[in-house]
């Protein structure tokens, strides 16, 4: 966790959207019905793992729809029934949140709402921030492969408007999260099960274009071993994970980091009921395994200072010659400074 921005959730909630995009590819070649049942599964599963994304397959449903002109009620029971299954996994939760958690149900659903409109936490960016992080999670020359990525997956497709559909949806998700203030590059990730359908309809097209000229069976497949040597290494940035990974060289500033981080955690003597500030980037999150206490890596506002007063929790904060200290917090002599320097990135 942190290591780019991707966390246990950001995975299943990849898993559960592309299980829904999977169940609707069937059921649009099958005709079964059984999958209108698993996209709305896996859809309300998708919502309740991390929010309305999670609807993106019925988006893409639409658009096939509308391409295929079919606007009326009776055309469209199978999209209403699974959405129906959808909203009936998704939306009792919610309900219960309300009733269980008010306050704090409120706040979460503002706090979703503002990530459009304000760059939360530090994570902001240009609106061109997710095509910029396309060679990360792809590989390293993954944006000039792209767009003949998907030329080849059209191409080769059965069916146009399906592809369309499915096009739509890597659109859509780009178009949003590039759109809205707060930037991560795990919130594109969702839709990397079709961008790897399209590097894969790039790869075929070219090994069935060498079939065309090398007969040769041993050839061809010693082409084929040598291309997939060639992916991995473009797929994995060597460098990078030496730097981190490669613990007995002398460059290797990364792993030293941490373990100096991590010291200074195992040795903090805090009450069970503190709360940290003030941690250096994502290192928030090694202080909490370590410590046990809830972590943030900025100054509680002068609200949340006083929420944590009247609860009775204890505040420590990491004394930062680079951030200046709110008065509200300076004159509370109750509250813990730690005089350590945490390594690594802001």
């Amino acid at each position: 966790a942190g290591r780019q921005e991707l966390e246990h959730n950001d995975f299943s909630f990849l898993v559960y959207i592309s299980l829904s995009i999977w169940s609707f590819i069937e059921y649009h070649f099958s005709g079964k019905k059984y999958w209108i049942f698993l996209i709305g599964v896996f859809s309300g599963m998708a919502i309740l793992c991390k929010w309305l994304v999670g609807l993106l397959i019925y988006f893409g449903w639409s658009i096939l729809r509308l391409q295929q002109k079919k606007y009326q009620f009776s055309s469209n029971k199978d999209l209403i029934t699974s959405l129906f299954i959808t909203l009936l996994i998704a939306i009792p939760w919610q309900i219960l949140t309300f009733i269980w958690y008010p306050a704090e149900a409120s706040l979460a659903y503002k706090f979703n709402v503002i990530h459009f409109t304000n760059a939360l936490e530090g994570h902001s960016g240009t609106i061109w921030y997710h095509f910029d992080k396309i060679n990360i999670i792809y590989g390293s020359i993954a944006s000039f492969l792209v767009i003949p990525a998907f030329y080849f997956m059209l191409k080769t497709s059965r069916d146009k408007k399906l592809f369309y559909s499915i096009f739509s949806m890597v659109l859509i998700i780009y178009i949003f999260f590039s759109l809205a203030a707060t930037k991560m590059p795990a919130f594109t990730i969702v839709i990397s099960m079709i961008v790897f359908i399209a590097f894969a309809s790039l790869f075929d097209s070219i090994l069935r274009y060498i079939n065309q000229f090398i007969k040769l069976k041993e050839i061809r497949n010693l082409i084929f071993i040598i291309s997939v040597i060639i992916i991995v290494l473009l797929r994995f940035d060597m460098e990078f994970l030496q730097e981190k990974h490669t613990i007995w060289k002398e460059n290797n500033s990364y792993t030293r980091m941490l373990s100096h981080n991590k010291e200074i955690f195992i040795s903090l003597d805090l009450p069970h009921n503190t709360v940290l500030f003030n941690l250096k980037g994502r290192h928030y999150i090694e202080a909490m395994f370590y410590t046990g206490l809830p972590a943030y890596n900025f100054l509680p506002t002068i609200e949340q200072y006083q929420d944590l007063k009247a609860k009775g929790r204890n505040i420590a904060l990491f004394n930062s010659i680079d951030i200046e200290i709110p008065v509200y917090l300076k004159n509370d002599k109750t509250i813990i400074m730690i005089n350590r320097k945490i390594n690594g990135y802001n």
